[in-house]
C-alpha cells in the first residue's frame, strides 16, 4: 500500500514538473495566485533579453531591449517589475540589472582612463572635469577630441582650444564679385566672392577648393565656434561653358548655431542660438567660443588665438587667487578662495556680447574669429539683453550629410 502512495506521489510530482518545465505553468498563473511583484514575462521574453534599468528600494526595475515583448502599461506606474531572484535563460544566470547611476560611474571611469592615456601628466582634478564633460559622447568622439587637443596645445590647461590652421589651398584669382545676398535658410549665411573663370583649368582649380574646403569643414567638427564655410552652385551660366553648365559656384559661411555640449568647467559658456551675438576680443575679433580662460598672472579673461592669450573686450577687476563663476546675465562674479563658503561675491566684470546686424561685413581665415569690414561696426549689447548660457560650449555648425552630399557630387577629374 505504502508503495503505491509513494509511486502515486512521485507521479503527480512528475506531472508538475512538466508543467512547469514544458510551459504548462506561466507567469500569468503566478501572478494570479496573488504575486503582484511578478511582471507579465514569458519564457520567450526573457530570451529575448532585458535592458539596464534603474534599481529602487524594495525592487528592481528594467525595460525590454526588444520593442513588442511586453508593454509598459504591464506596471502601474508604467515601468516593469520583477523579483532579483527572476532568471532571463537556460542555464539559470540571474537577471543583470544595472543601476543608471552605476553605468554613468562606469563611464566615466572609461573616460578618464582614455584621458590618461593621451595625457598622462594631467591633474586628478584637471582629468574629472574633462571626464564629467565628455562621458556622454560616444569614445570615437572623445578620442577625436583628445587627440586633437594634444595636437594643438599639448595639454588640458584650457577646455577645446580649436584647432585654427586656415587652409593651405587659395581659391582662384577673383574675376567677379557676388552681391552680397541673404541664402539657405532664411539669411543663416551670405554669399561671399564668385570666382568665374571660363577656362577647365579654372574649372579643376575650383574643385579643388572647394573639396579642401569641404575637408576642413569636417576635420573642425567638434571645434567650438567653427562656423562652416560652405560651397554652393551658381546659377546656370548663359554659356555652355563651365561644369554641367552651372557656374564655378558660389562660398558663403553658415552661421546658424552649433551643436550645444555641457563642459563641468566654470568658464565655459555659450551664447543663445541667435547667430547675431558674438563675443568680442581687446583686439577687436569677434567669436562664438566660450572656452574662456585666465591669463598665467590671473587677472585677465580671454581666450588662447593662434598662441596668443588675447583679453576679452572691456573693463575688467580680477585678482589673483579669486574663484570665478559666470551668470546667466553675463556677469563674472569672483570670490576669494578663503574656504568660506558663504564669501561674498564681487563683481569682475561683464561679457562683451555684440551683435552683428549684417553678416556679410564678417570675414574670418579660419572660420572661428572674425574680423569686422571696414566702416562697418559691431553693437555693444545692453547689460540688461544679455542671456548666456555658463557651464556649456558651442561646437561647430558643420553639417555632415550637406557636406558629404557636396563631397559626392563634385567631379573627379
Amino acid at each position: 500500500m505504502s508503495r503505491v502512495m509513494t509511486l502515486g506521489a512521485l507521479t503527480f510530482s512528475l506531472f508538475l514538473l512538466g508543467l512547469l518545465f514544458g510551459g504548462g505553468i506561466s507567469a500569468d498563473w503566478m501572478r494570479s495566485a496573488g504575486d503582484p511583484a511578478v511582471a507579465k514575462i514569458s519564457q520567450a521574453d526573457s530570451n529575448s533579453g532585458l535592458a539596464a534599468g534603474v534599481e529602487v528600494p524594495g525592487e528592481r526595475r528594467g525595460e525590454f531591449a526588444e520593442a513588442g515583448t511586453a508593454s509598459a502599461a504591464d506596471s502601474p506606474d508604467g515601468a516593469f517589475v520583477f523579483p532579483a531572484s527572476y532568471g532571463s535563460s537556460d542555464d539559470d544566470e540571474p537577471l543583470a540589472v544595472v543601476p543608471v547611476a552605476a553605468v554613468s560611474e562606469k563611464s566615466k571611469r572609461e573616460t578618464e582612463q582614455r584621458i590618461r592615456r593621451v595625457f598622462p601628466e594631467a591633474d586628478a582634478e584637471t582629468v574629472s572635469a574633462w571626464a564629467e564633460t565628455l562621458q556622454d559622447m560616444p569614445a570615437r568622439e572623445q578620442e577625436d577630441l583628445l587627440q586633437q587637443k594634444r595636437a594643438v596645445s599639448g595639454s588640458l590647461n584650457s577646455i577645446f582650444t580649436p584647432s585654427l590652421r586656415s587652409p593651405t589651398r587659395a581659391l582662384p584669382p577673383l574675376e567677379a564679385r557676388a552681391e552680397a545676398t541673404d541664402v539657405a535658410r532664411g539669411g543663416a549665411g551670405r554669399l561671399l566672392p564668385n570666382p568665374v573663370s571660363p577656362t577647365a583649368a579654372a574649372d579643376r582649380v575650383w574643385i579643388d577648393g572647394a573639396r579642401a574646403d569641404v575637408l576642413m569643414n569636417l576635420r573642425q567638427l567638434r571645434c567650438v565656434g567653427y562656423r562652416a564655410l560652405l560651397v554652393l552652385p551658381a546659377a546656370t551660366r548663359e554659356s555652355a561653358g563651365g561644369i554641367g553648365g552651372q557656374s564655378a559656384g558660389l562660398r558663403l559661411r553658415s552661421f546658424e548655431p552649433g551643436r550645444r555640449i555641457s563642459a563641468a568647467v566654470s568658464l565655459a559658456v555659450s551664447l543663445p542660438d541667435d547667430g547675431g551675438l558674438w563675443l568680442q576680443l581687446s583686439n577687436g575679433l569677434l567669436t562664438r567660443r566660450g572656452d574662456l580662460q585666465r591669463a598665467a598672472d590671473g587677472t585677465g579673461l580671454g581666450l588662447m588665438v593662434h598662441g596668443e592669450f588675447q583679453v576679452l573686450a572691456g573693463s575688467w577687476s580680477l585678482m589673483a587667487g579669486e574663484s570665478l563663476t559666470i551668470t546667466e546675465q553675463g556677469e563674472v562674479l569672483g570670490r576669494a578662495d578663503s574656504g568660506d563658503a558663504v564669501a561674498e561675491r564681487r563683481s569682475c566684470g561683464r561679457l562683451p556680447v555684440v551683435r552683428i546686424n549684417d553678416p556679410a561685413v564678417l570675414q574670418s581665415d579660419d572660420g572661428v574669429h572674425f574680423r569686422i569690414a571696414d566702416g562697418a561696426a559691431a553693437e555693444l549689447v545692453p547689460a540688461g539683453d544679455i542671456r548666456v548660457l555658463p557651464g556649456t560650449l558651442e561646437l561647430s555648425n558643420v553639417n555632415i550629410p550637406e557636406e558629404q552630399a557636396l563631397l559626392n557630387s563634385l567631379p573627379v577629374h
